[in-house]
C-alpha cells in the first residue's frame, strides 16, 4: 500500500496505511511499524491518536483492529486520499 511517490508522505496517507492493517485485526505494534515504515515512537503516536478518537482498539492478542466508527472513517479517508492523488497527478 506504500505510495509510489518519492519524498515525504502526508499524514493522511500514513493514517490510511495504519488503518488498512488494523482493518484485518492481525497486526501488533511491531508489524504495523515495519509494514508502514515507522519508528516505534511514530507508530505509537499514530495508534494512540487513533485509539483516543475511538477508531482503533487493541484486542486480546495485542493486535489492533478497527472499531465500527473506525471502519466508517477508513472508507471516508480512502476516498479523500484518492481524490488528492488524482489532483496531484494532473498536469
Amino acid at each position: 500500500m506504500r505510495s509510489l511517490q518519492k519524498g515525504r508522505r502526508e499524514h493522511s496517507e500514513i493514517i490510511l496505511e495504519v488503518m488498512a492493517l488494523c482493518a484485518t485485526g492481525h497486526y501488533g505494534i511491531t508489524a504495523i511499524m515495519y509494514r508502514v515504515y515507522l519508528s516505534y515512537f511514530q507508530g505509537r503516536r499514530y495508534l494512540d491518536a487513533l485509539q483516543s478518537l475511538g477508531f482503533v482498539v487493541k484486542n486480546e492478542q495485542a493486535h489492533y483492529q478497527l472499531t465500527t466508527r473506525g471502519q466508517v472513517m477508513y472508507s471516508q479517508l480512502q476516498a479523500a486520499v484518492e481524490v488528492c492523488r488524482r489532483v496531484r497527478a494532473r498536469p
